[in-house]
């Protein structure tokens, strides 16, 4: 299950941070990288995603070919809420493993929520973001809600568990 959910967010991280970092190459936020501290540079690139999560989801859905089939499985019909660490949050609804809708906030009944702290940007920014890591280390955690996902995830620790033996 580890490797669904990071495949998961690796591809939500790898999204938001393409279209942050094309925030600054492209002169969207009207603000020079060199000009910014580190701290600022993050809170900038949080604000770009979240004013701009029509972005985020074509970035997803373009790249869905390249998307594993047991992670496609896996998103089917999910309701993600990511939470970064300003307290702001971004809803996910996939269908069919798409994004079918993003949007500021919480949304009700979600199947699955994910924390995202600053060192994830911090470690993105760098160029030595380790998801395995981040999970490890706490600076990327989730929390599975539904029941039939608390399931799908202790089917799959024991599938995998059975095909390292």
């Amino acid at each position: 299950m580890k490797k669904i959910i990071l495949m998961f967010l690796f591809t939500l991280v790898f999204s938001m941070s393409i279209v942050s970092a094309e925030s600054f190459s492209e002169g969207f936020l009207d603000v020079s990288e060199k000009d910014v501290t580190e701290e600022k540079k993050i809170a900038l690139e949080k604000e770009f995603i979240l004013n701009n999560l029509d972005a985020l989801k074509e970035e997803y859905n373009s790249q869905y070919d390249d998307v594993p089939q047991y992670l496609k499985s896996f998103l089917k019909n999910e309701k993600i809420i990511v939470y970064f660490s300003d307290d702001s949050s971004v809803s996910v609804t996939f269908k069919k493993g798409y994004i079918s809708s993003i949007s500021k906030g919480e949304m009700d009944n979600p199947t699955m929520k994910v924390y995202v702290k600053d060192q994830v940007f911090k470690d993105y920014n760098a160029g030595s973001l380790n998801l395995q890591n981040s999970l490890s280390s706490g600076d990327l955690s989730y929390k599975s809600i539904s029941l039939a996902n608390k399931f799908k995830m202790s089917l799959y620790r024991v599938k995998t568990s059975l095909q390292r033996k």
